[in-house]
């Protein structure tokens, strides 16, 4: 069976035998009335789009072509997030912070807060050197952009510092400044997918989405354990979570391709490990090692201070529902937020602020380490 699988807005990837066969009744499926064919010059030039052309085609689906892509680009942040659907000036903002040396999802994020910081008149139009900063405005958007790089301003140094750090300068923008433990909050919103944010509210470094990817079974449909996932539920979640977060973890130390685990399984993940070091290694060897990483930088966060307070949610995520979708209406609340805290700590065998047990860190073999007296 083809496995669809969401990667980045706008796209959903399908990538097992007969996808490309598949893609007109995709198409139907899907209800799309002229499918964009989105590539860059590489492909076309290496004839691997000829296929998925001729398939669509023979079905007689009219569609439409952009093929100015670059690499890989994190359309999430940088495109919807701050309302450009012009995808030819998106790429060309996310290419402009790779060579600036600036993380495009973050950039998106800044950019984002300070355009409803705008609108709400937390700052102003000469705070930013003249620049009219709206949603939507390539322009704009790409301005600020080398605003922020060469730090052109004092609100664009600022800004530089990411959204939590603004956010404390700037007064009355804590409501709508979204990061998580300092970082900007990636494109997949929780509040449609609880897992989702119970993984960004423990993930070591922030709101990432590169430690556990649940929304994949809340919303992309596919089974845990060859079990149903309940979108909305909110209880029964920490262990899909510490299970994604154990395997990322171990596959981490592999020095892989992240994109690489969503098309490669752990069978053939065991087999090229088992080869490459010359002795058998099981599943279960590798969900312990990445179970030994995760308490090993836990215990490092909290020596610096990190504890229960820290694996939270922006107010957006819990204090605004979604306006309409599927799950319009929803949101993570407080309590929710703390009953799937309460499961994650015991499933972890953590203590209720989020310190490793002595006795877990004796089951894993880090008896050496100490836990923290107090946060």
């Amino acid at each position: 069976m083809v496995k669809l699988q969401v990667f980045e807005t706008p796209t959903a990837i399908k990538h097992a035998p007969g996808a490309v066969e598949n893609l007109a009744d995709e198409a139907r499926r899907l209800e799309g009335r002229k499918p964009l064919l989105v590539t860059d010059q590489g492909v076309v030039k290496a004839g691997l789009l000829d296929r998925i052309v001729g398939s669509l085609e023979k079905e007689k689906i009219t569609f439409g072509l952009f093929d100015r892509v670059v690499g890989n680009p994190p359309v999430e942040l940088v495109g919807s997030n701050l309302g450009l659907g012009d995808l030819e000036g998106v790429a060309y903002a996310v290419r402009l912070c790779d060579e600036l040396g600036m993380d495009s999802m973050s950039t998106g994020g800044v950019i984002g807060f300070a355009t409803e910081a705008l609108e709400k008149g937390a700052i102003t139009t000469s705070d930013l050197g003249g620049l009219d900063l709206k949603f939507g405005d390539r322009s704009s958007v790409i301005e600020l952009v080398k605003m922020i790089a060469s730090r052109e301003n004092p609100l664009a140094r600022l800004l530089g510092e990411g959204v939590k750090r603004a956010s404390e300068q700037i007064p009355g923008t804590e409501e709508y400044a979204v990061h998580i433990k300092d970082l900007e909050s990636p494109a997949w919103g929780p509040r449609g997918a609880p897992g989702m944010g119970l993984a960004l509210m423990t993930a070591d470094r922030g709101g990432c989405h590169q430690r556990a990817f649940p929304i994949l079974y809340e919303v992309g449909g596919e089974l845990w354990e060859d079990r149903e996932i309940k979108r909305l539920e909110t209880r029964g979640k920490a262990e899909l979570v510490t299970d994604l977060q154990n395997y990322l973890a171990a596959l981490d130390t592999l020095v892989k391709c992240d994109f690489a685990q969503y098309g490669i399984t752990k069978k053939t993940y065991l087999e090229m490990l088992s080869s490459a070091i010359g002795r058998e290694y099981s599943l279960d060897d590798l969900m312990r090692l990445g179970e030994r990483v995760w308490n090993m930088v836990r215990l490092f966060n909290v020596r610096e201070g990190f504890s229960r307070k820290d694996d939270h949610l922006p107010p957006r995520f819990v204090k605004e529902s979604l306006p309409d979708g599927p799950a319009a209406g929803h949101r993570i609340t407080e309590e929710d937020m703390e009953v799937m805290l309460d499961e994650y700590y015991k499933v972890r065998g953590w203590d209720g602020q989020g310190r490793p047990s002595q006795r877990k860190l004796e089951e894993l073999g880090l008896e050496r380490l100490q836990v923290p007296l107090k946060t």
